[in-house]
């Protein structure tokens, strides 16, 4: 129910404000009094505040001042005779409960009387979407007698002075909608002030000052005007802003139109100058003007704290350490927080069409034992690129037209293989003329394949290459194998003692899993420190499993209560590599998707 009135009260308010600006906008138009007109839901001017005391909540700390003068009718010789000056002080955060404070200044004088107000402001936010805002001034009204004489030189209504000081009240209320929307409205003279020196029945009228603000990335649009009971003076205008430069607005109204900016000269000061020019004709009712302002902004540059150079004796200064309250207790930590579990597993399928002599010409590379099958790289080896020898039509002659036939059938096979993979032909020094006959064999009949390489093994030392290259034994070749290598092997716990002296030697440390199960625990009987090593196996003697393990030392105090270090995490991860080797006496095509074919040529019984 709060939430639907809420709502009901944000449309009638949002409504009420729209029929506002018809209303201003559709009065037939006249001229206005204000000697400094300005957006009433104008954010960026801070002269906005003489019309709606509500906008110095939203606006930062400044002082400004300007004058204006205006010509009135026909450039005469007393055209420039009607001059305005005003100054302003803006202090958002100077009074408490988010209380902004501003102070004012006005002056004017003509032909025939001089206007002079002072005044404060008080305005704050409610909700970040409204706010409110009263303003408060004292205004002299002053006659030129001298201007009066020829009327009547013992008019009665000087008799009591030629200046009268009345209050002005104004008051003012900001929305902000949606992201682009900005309304303001504002109303001066709300007491109606008097300016008749021989009683009050002539008296300023309320005006009602609205603005509408739509945000259009770095510029703005501004609609709205001032009404009074018998006058409208429409406004509109276009505003460009950018924080470091300034900003320039060009607008028009019922009786002229204008071109005013402000551009930053120098740090937190800048300088305006706007000149307006009538739009209904030069006639005795037309007004133009030029001004210019000169603006202070408070939070554009902050004070810089100085800077104090140490004498050259000066030493560093060096606190006393703040007294620790240490307790008798253990610490652990081990040496490394991650343990990585590689388990491989290789199944061999060797075709019976393989004669005993045949399988006895493999070595590990061909039957691909566990110690030779790598998990980071798909070759049990590194490989470095080679360059092959030209090879001509007489060189096919060496080998024989069996081993020519097989290179055929090879060919063929590998044309019918998916994807297009890489072919790598490994071939040690010895074997170059043979290998720039695969190649040129393959290169020919795959096109769009990505290429023929050509590499050769390289090993760390030369017990690498003989342990790689050595025959396997037809009796030990197994069907499958499986192998789990740990990485690193083992983990040590240090342990650290504080005040061992008042410390029971009895300790545990306990490695628990994510469940809070004993994993494995190691006991000592020394308060000394220590270093416990542990092989990754619980204490049936299995290897853990994939996961998160925590780890603390837990004793005895000298209440008897068991105490407990901070428990410290260790994560254990699995890498599962299945390694499939077919040994056949002719290439057949691998199922599934194949990024590379390596061909190992480490035999040459085939030559004639």
């Amino acid at each position: 129910m709060t939430v639907n009135r809420l709502h009901k009260t944000y449309w009638l308010l949002l409504g009420g404000f729209f029929l506002v600006i018809a209303w201003v906008t559709t009065a037939p138009a006249q001229i206005g009094l204000n000697h400094f007109p300005a957006g009433a839901a104008n954010l960026y001017e801070w002269r906005a505040s003489l019309v709606n005391p509500s906008l110095g909540a939203y606006q930062h700390g400044a002082v400004e001042a300007g004058f204006k003068l205006m010509h009135l009718g026909f450039l005469d010789g007393n055209a420039t005779a009607f001059k305005a000056t005003y100054a302003l002080v803006h202090l958002p955060r100077w009074l408490p409960h988010r209380l902004a404070f501003s102070a004012r200044v006005q002056h004017f004088s003509g032909p025939l009387l001089q206007e002079f107000e002072l005044g404060v402001a008080l305005s704050r936010q409610f909700w970040r979407r409204f706010s409110l805002g009263v303003s408060l001034g004292v205004r002299n009204f002053s006659y030129n007698r001298e201007a009066f004489d020829l009327v009547d030189p013992d008019d009665p209504v000087f008799a009591g002075g030629t200046s009268r000081w009345q209050p002005d009240v104004a008051v003012g209320l900001t929305y902000i909608g949606a992201a682009p929307l900005i309304i303001g409205v504002g109303v001066t003279h709300l007491n109606r002030p008097a300016v008749s020196l021989a009683g009050d029945a002539v008296r300023l009228t309320p005006r009602v000052h609205v603005g509408v603000a739509v945000h259009l990335g770095g510029s703005t649009v501004h609609g709205g005007g001032m009404r009074t009971e018998h006058t409208v003076a429409p406004r509109g205008f276009w505003q460009l802003y950018g924080e470091d430069v300034g900003l320039l607005q060009i607008g028009v109204g019922n009786q002229d139109a204008w071109l005013r900016g402000r551009l930053r000269v120098r740090g937190p000061v800048s300088i305006g100058y706007g000149f307006s020019y009538p739009v209904t004709g030069l006639a005795g009712a037309t007004v133009g003007s030029h001004e210019a302002f000169v603006t202070y902004e408070f939070d554009r540059l902050r004070k810089v704290p100085p800077l104090e150079t140490p004498p050259v004796e000066w030493n560093p200064f060096l606190p006393g350490i703040s007294r620790i309250d240490v307790v008798p207790q253990y610490y652990t930590a081990a040496n490394v927080e991650a343990l990585d579990i590689f388990e491989k597993r290789l199944v061999r399928e060797v075709s019976e069409e393989l004669t005993p002599e045949q399988l006895a010409r493999l070595n590990a590379y061909d039957l691909g034992v566990l110690d030779s099958s790598r998990v980071d790289r798909p070759f049990p080896f590194e490989l470095e690129p080679v360059t092959l020898p030209e090879i001509g039509p007489e060189d096919s002659v060496r080998y024989s037209r069996e081993y020519l036939r097989s290179l055929k059938r090879l060919r063929a096979a590998l044309q019918q293989q998916e994807g297009n993979p890489d072919i790598v032909v490994i071939a040690p020094k010895t074997q170059r003329k043979r290998a720039a006959l695969l190649e040129k064999e393959l290169a020919e009949q795959q096109p769009d394949s990505a290429g023929v390489q050509a590499a050769r093994p390289r090993f760390a030392n030369p017990e690498d290459s003989l342990r790689w290259s050595r025959p396997v034994s037809l009796e030990e070749l197994q069907k499958s194998e499986e192998l789990v290598i740990l990485r690193p092997q083992r983990v040590l716990f240090h342990i650290y003692p504080v005040l061992p002296e008042k410390l029971d030697p009895h300790w545990k440390l306990v490695i628990e899993d994510q469940q809070g199960r004993v994993v494995r625990t190691f006991t000592g009987t020394s308060a000394e420190q220590q270093v416990v090593a542990w092989n990754w196996r619980d204490s049936q003697g299995r290897i853990i499993e994939p996961g998160f393990y925590r780890y603390y030392i837990a004793w005895r105090d000298a209440r008897g209560q068991e105490r407990h270090s901070p428990a410290r995490t260790i994560y254990a991860r699995q890498l599962k590599r299945r390694i499939h080797i077919k040994v056949t006496r002719r290439f057949t095509t691998p199922e599934g998707d194949v990024n590379s074919i390596g061909i190992i040529l480490n035999k040459s019984t085939s030559e004639e």
